[in-house]
């Protein structure tokens, strides 16, 4: 009978370990579950900012690609560019103008030679001469600024481009973040459950 009654004193015993054991495995999974949660709520949040920055970015730099389009060199073409690029607009504006200048003053006095000798023996008057020069020169420099702004033109649609492309593994690193999450919260909520005392 004592051996017996002390077999199964050590059968219980047995029994009270495993089951200290599983409590505490299953605390440590709820711990390592909670703070991997935390985790992914902090990352999540550092994304979500960097998400909304690229944004502002984009549509900082569309807004000036649309000043640029218009093919205005003007105050208000200043001010209505967004804060960040106000200088760059200023830069564009000086390059491409003096740019413009330069090939116009290259080459409209070789354009109005050559209109010259294609008028024959009608040779316009001084009043004619003047307004064709200021056609000229007008048409030569207005030529050379739109090259000027398609240039600019395709130097930002490469940047914006690469925002996109940036902002683009952000939104898949911020889902793969949200998958993550909800996962891991289902799996600390069903540890949570499975520690609590079931009644039979």
């Amino acid at each position: 009978m004592a051996i017996f009654l002390n077999k199964m004193f050590l059968y219980i015993c047995r029994l009270k370990i495993k089951k200290v054991r599983l409590k505490v495995g299953q605390k440590m999974g709820i711990l390592t579950f909670s703070f991997r949660v935390h985790e992914l709520i902090q990352r999540r949040s550092d994304v979500q900012y960097k998400l909304m920055q690229m944004s502002r970015k984009l549509t900082k730099l569309q807004s000036y690609a649309a000043v640029v389009g218009t093919g205005q060199m003007s105050i208000g073409a200043l001010l209505s560019a967004p804060g960040d690029y106000a200088g760059r607009l200023m830069n564009y504006m000086n390059y491409a103008h003096n740019g413009a200048t330069q090939y116009m003053q290259m080459n409209g006095p070789g354009m109005m030679q050559m209109y010259q000798m294609n008028g024959g023996q009608n040779q316009p008057t001084p009043q004619q001469m003047e307004m064709m020069q200021r056609q000229v020169y007008y048409s030569l420099y207005t030529q050379a600024r739109s090259k000027y702004a398609e240039l600019e033109q395709r130097n930002l649609k490469i940047e914006e481009d690469k925002l996109s492309q940036e902002k683009e593994k952000l939104q898949t690193e911020l889902a793969a973040i949200e998958q993550e999450l909800t996962n891991t919260k289902q799996a600390r909520d069903k540890a949570i459950q499975d520690m609590m005392p079931k009644y039979t």
